[in-house]
């Protein structure tokens, strides 16, 4: 399946039917022609693979406006023309089959209305006919993966949460996946290898004791640990047959580019599954 074209009607600055090459589209245009609408169309029109962040909500400023800002439609419809579905695709989009783009093809369609206190209702339809309430299971079927404008290269592919590398690894290898599996036994061998440099461990000494001597070694001492971490949750990878206390077992996905950090949790009876910050 592939997005043949994206129709829009009072959505900002689109207008009328606007074809997708395949099987690649590249937007060129100067400023403000609508390139970055386009692609918040697709973003409201599609399911994200990396969750809901990569979405694009609804607000007031995607009904279209005039040249000073003026508001000039209450209401707007965005639709995607789908073709060369397999059999499998057009099973489960059913309800949006379109035979009159064609064998094989779909239309999605989402129309969106203003109320007056500011909140939006949306409305889904598919096919000709345009039934409303299309099923979820339908309107999820075209799934796509965002990734911001890469303005600043060394600070968005810095290692932390907003990872834009990591958000594209996740969306390709989901939980469950096997190279998902294969990169977190990565990281956890190079945990293991990292913990037996010498340079590593005293500095891991040297941390422990400075904050020792601020804590104590009663309920308030810390320890740490210096490792690769998975930048949304909370500790390392886990440990092939032994203790965890990360998220990445539960659905996050280690950071590309992750660097050493330290882990730090409170007192040294912590068991696994304990609250982890780090220092």
């Amino acid at each position: 399946m592939r997005v043949a074209a994206i129709h829009a009607d009072g959505f900002r600055n689109l207008q009328g039917r606007i074809p997708l090459s395949s099987p690649l589209a590249i937007l060129l245009g100067p400023n403000n022609a609508g390139k970055s609408n386009l692609v918040d169309a697709c973003r409201i029109l599609f399911h994200p693979e990396a969750g809901p962040r990569a979405r694009h909500w609804i607000s007031v400023d995607d009904f279209a406006h005039d040249g000073a800002g003026a508001q000039l439609r209450d209401t707007f419809e965005l639709a995607a023309e789908l073709v060369e579905l397999s059999a499998a695709e057009q099973a489960r989009m059913v309800t949006c089959l379109a035979p009159s783009l064609g064998a094989g093809a779909a239309r999605l369609k989402v129309r969106a209305s203003l109320r007056p206190g500011g909140q939006v209702d949306m409305t889904w339809m598919g096919g000709d006919s345009e039934p409303p309430d299309v099923e979820r299971w339908a309107r999820e079927a075209v799934t796509f993966t965002y990734l911001h404008p890469l303005r600043d290269a060394a600070a968005d592919l810095r290692p932390g949460r907003d990872n834009r590398l990591a958000q594209l690894l996740g969306a390709l290898a989901p939980p469950g996946h096997a190279d998902r599996d294969a990169i977190v036994e990565i990281i956890e061998d190079a945990n293991q290898a990292l913990a037996k440099v010498g340079a590593v461990k005293t500095a891991k000494t040297r941390v422990q004791d400075r904050l020792r001597d601020m804590t104590g070694k009663g309920t308030l001492g810390q320890r740490t640990d210096l490792l690769f971490a998975d930048p949304r949750g909370s500790g390392p990878p886990p440990r092939r047959g032994g203790r965890c206390s990360s998220t990445a077992s539960r659905g996050s996905f280690p950071g590309a580019r992750t660097a050493p950090r330290y882990r730090s949790s409170r007192s040294p009876s912590s068991t696994a599954g304990s609250p982890t910050s780090r220092s």
